[in-house]
């Protein structure tokens, strides 16, 4: 089904119910958007994402290696959080990428502990 949608004045856009139904969507489910291009914005299930990280991340292993090293490191800024202000480029960098890690590691828990083996 193709539909056309516009953006509300509120910046809101309204999924039609056959629209909703055809991709089983229910009223109250959580809905993950990000943009994937120029004017192009992709929307799913965050059921969706995490069976697409699953299917992603199946072979790769060492997500329980990950969620170890991510426990170890929350504890050691925990005790460095003060020096964190004055961190270098580089090792902000390291932040910004292990959060984005998190984020990932966080979707597939969402998925269930079948995700880690």
């Amino acid at each position: 089904m193709v539909v056309t949608l516009s953006v509300g004045e509120k910046s809101r856009v309204v999924l039609p119910a056959a629209l909703r139904r055809e991709a089983g969507v229910e009223v109250g489910d959580e809905l993950v958007a990000r943009a994937v291009g120029p004017h192009q914005i992709l929307v799913e299930t965050r059921e969706a994402v995490a069976a697409r990280l699953r299917a992603r991340f199946r072979d790769a292993g060492g997500t329980d290696d990950l969620r170890r090293a991510r426990t170890a490191d929350r504890a050691v800024e925990e005790l460095t959080s003060g020096r964190r202000s004055g961190a270098s480029r580089d090792t902000r960098d390291l932040v910004a990428e292990e959060d984005r890690a998190v984020e990932i590691l966080d979707a597939l828990e969402v998925a269930g502990p079948s995700v880690a083996g």
